[in-house]
């Protein structure tokens, strides 16, 4: 399966809420803490994966975190075999991803054991997620997943996947067209598309 995204800058982050309730059905609140790890190889490209512990919180308060209650915590490794970023006509770049994923029972013991076998930690990134379902009307995809995420100190991001079983020319212009219609109905402009990589965005900081 290929996951195919897109993130934009938020500026007013509870007309974004209003607008996401008036169309996608509320998903659930997730507190995420990434570790990203890389494994330098002479002559070939690096190695990277991420260790991402999660707790999902309960969701009286869109606006609240400390007060809201813990309902389950997890953790996965996240391996991505292919990244890239794709250029449409009108220059705007997508991310196409094929993301392998499992649920870990000890985190600290992959981490120590990815330390013992080469890899160095490369960085760290805290999010809090807002997470919504919204149906398309594709041919082989059915739904897309928009999350409202505060980055620190980056500033609130709207995330919006659609995940494929294909990856050929035809779906990409489809689901890179889903993804831009979310994007507006969500009350954002294609300006405020950020094509960054949030390690690059978090480095130049």
């Amino acid at each position: 399966m290929f996951e195919l995204e897109l993130k934009a800058h938020v500026h007013d982050r509870a007309a974004v809420i209003q607008k996401l309730n008036s169309f996608a059905r509320f998903d659930r609140i997730i507190i995420k803490d990434d570790l990203y790890f890389k494994l330098e190889r002479q002559g070939q490209e690096q190695v990277t994966t991420r260790i991402r512990t999660e707790e999902h919180r309960a969701t009286e308060d869109f606006f609240n975190f400390t007060g809201q209650k813990t309902i389950a915590k997890k953790a996965f490794l996240t391996y991505k075999k292919k990244e890239r970023r794709r250029k449409e006509s009108d220059g705007i770049a997508i991310e196409v991803n094929d993301e392998r994923e499992t649920e870990l029972s000890d985190a600290e013991c992959v981490k120590e054991l990815l330390l013992a076998s080469g890899f160095a930690e490369h960085f760290s990134k805290h999010k809090d997620s807002f997470g919504w379902y919204a149906e398309c009307q594709g041919d082989f995809f059915s739904n897309a997943h928009l999350e409202l995420c505060t980055v620190p100190p980056l500033g609130d991001f709207l995330e919006i996947e659609i995940i494929s079983p294909r990856n050929d020319e035809e779906a990409l212009q489809k689901i890179d067209s889903a993804l831009k219609e979310f994007l507006l109905k969500s009350g954002l402009e294609l300006c405020d598309i950020e094509e960054k990589y949030y390690s690059e965005l978090l480095q130049e900081k």
